[in-house]
């Protein structure tokens, strides 16, 4: 069997079952162990580009151009939610976690006040293509990515994986 058919049936494989919400569905990709998450604002992306990241952390693996990836679908649904900067007025004040399972988020007013207003994107990719951080949930390629699967996500869906906002001052 070919790459290509080997791939087209992953993708059959794991298509989204009907009935199935967007959360159910990212969580079952997410239990097969076969997939990283990546959670954007932007809902039309065809191809994911590496790009140079935005930690500050100092740590190698993340401070790094590359397309970057999470294990936690719960995660890349409050990426997803996260308004785009040119969104924003004012402050621009932000940190993003999981806390025993559950995505948390902190945040100015301003980005508070934005955070979930729009729907959001949950791109999904074969695990195999990633490159693994050493806390095992980060991934990273250095290669452009496509896309196995797009899933939109709003703010119900970050409500109902117990995700949390947190208005800093």
């Amino acid at each position: 069997m070919d790459e290509e058919n080997g791939v087209e049936m992953i993708k059959e494989a794991y298509k989204r079952k009907e009935g199935e919400n967007a959360v159910e569905y990212l969580k079952r990709l997410e239990n097969s162990g076969e997939f990283v998450f990546h959670g954007s604002p932007n809902r039309d992306i065809a191809v994911m580009e590496p790009r140079p990241a935005t930690d500050t952390s100092g740590d190698s693996f993340k401070n790094d151009t590359a397309v970057f990836a999470d294990a936690r679908s719960a995660y890349a649904i409050l990426r997803a939610l996260i308004p785009s900067r040119d969104k924003v007025s004012g402050d621009w004040t932000l940190s993003t976690g999981m806390r025993k399972g559950i995505p948390e988020i902190q945040a100015s007013e301003d980005i508070a006040r934005m955070f979930g207003t729009e729907r959001g994107m949950v791109y999904v990719m074969p695990k195999k293509d990633f490159e693994e951080s050493k806390d095992l949930v980060q991934w990273k390629s250095k290669n452009p990515e496509k896309p196995f699967y797009k899933v939109e996500v709003g703010i119900e869906d970050y409500k109902s994986v117990g995700g949390k906002i947190e208005v800093v001052r």
